[in-house]
């Protein structure tokens, strides 16, 4: 009986009917939006939705982090380099785009809300810069670490302990 699985699970894989990556495309779990504060003022937001409920009972999206005014400016140079390197064109981001909202993958929306949530409380230029530096430089498990911890009941803290092992003061 053993052997007969196996032989059917092999048959199957020689056919093509194993659940591969291409049959089943991966969810689009993250949103950046580009919004609107005031006359010539916008902010990137990340936002999340939860992909391990049923469609029917889907929570709605959660903003992750916002990020506006001295730290975006600071860190935009840095977040378009991320952008590139993982495959998202940086002018789907531009503030003069009348759709302002861009769908992205986990590790895109990870790194970026990270940056984003990292960086907005600060106000030194050069210790925004060396934040967004670092979290660009991570690795996507280090980067997912961050990102559970800041997501968390101490997210603050976590947060502040980031900015504090990346940049100290």
């Amino acid at each position: 009986m053993k052997r007969a699985h196996s032989k059917s699970r092999r048959e199957s894989a020689e056919a093509g009917t194993s659940n591969s990556s291409e049959e089943f495309p991966q969810p689009l779990p993250f949103e950046l939006r580009v919004v609107n504060i005031r006359d010539n003022e916008v902010a990137l937001e990340v936002w999340q939705e939860s992909i391990n409920g049923w469609p029917w009972r889907r929570a709605e999206p959660k903003r992750v982090a916002r990020i506006r005014n001295v730290a975006l400016h600071f860190a935009w140079e840095e977040l378009m380099l991320m952008l590139q390197r993982l495959g998202v064109r940086s002018l789907n981001l531009s503030p003069a785009r009348r759709d302002r909202t861009l769908r992205v993958h986990e590790e895109v929306g990870v790194r970026v809300g990270l940056m984003a949530a990292a960086v907005a409380p600060l106000r030194k230029p050069e210790r925004i810069r060396k934040v967004a530096e670092e979290i660009r430089r991570m690795s996507y498990e280090e980067a997912c670490y961050w990102y559970a911890h800041a997501r968390g009941e101490d997210g603050r803290r976590a947060l502040r302990a980031l900015r504090i092992f990346l940049a100290p003061e």
